[in-house]
């Protein structure tokens, strides 16, 4: 079976399942966060793995312990309801995130963040957000 088919039925198993801990083999699933709610995106850094970045109901929350700890970073975030992420892959500390307020952009890895919604005429519901790699100053 392929792997994508492993996952699948996987995802099957654990919705179907109301338990809160997942046994795999010999290993135990255990959530380590973020503590935002759902998360609704996952930015990896490919630099330096072991930083991730999750949107949440409640913000964009770093970790820089391969998700073992996680911090708020939402300085300059007008909502904290944050659809979707995307990081540029050559300068991984430049991301984006879609909120219930617009597109927001942070160069500082998340430390602080500011709008750019320059010619959006629907601020909302913006669920997918990817960086050009070969024009990263390009939105789609």
């Amino acid at each position: 079976m392929s792997c994508r088919t492993w996952l699948v039925l996987l995802s099957a198993l654990l919705w179907a399942s109301s338990v809160s801990t997942v046994h795999a083999g010999n290993n135990v699933w255990t959530s380590l966060g973020p503590g935002g709610g759902s998360v609704s995106a996952l930015a990896i850094d490919p630099a330096t793995p072991t930083t991730l970045y999750a949107a949440t109901r409640g913000g964009v929350f770093k970790s820089t312990t391969g998700g073992s700890s996680w911090s708020a970073v939402n300085t300059g975030l007008t909502s904290t309801y944050v659809y979707a992420l995307a990081i540029d892959l050559a300068t991984p500390t430049t991301l984006y995130a879609s909120t219930g307020g617009g597109v927001f952009k942070s160069t500082t890895g998340g430390s602080s963040w500011s709008a750019v919604n320059t010619d959006l005429t629907n601020l909302f519901y913006i669920y997918a957000l990817a960086v050009d790699p070969a024009t990263p100053t390009f939105l789609g």
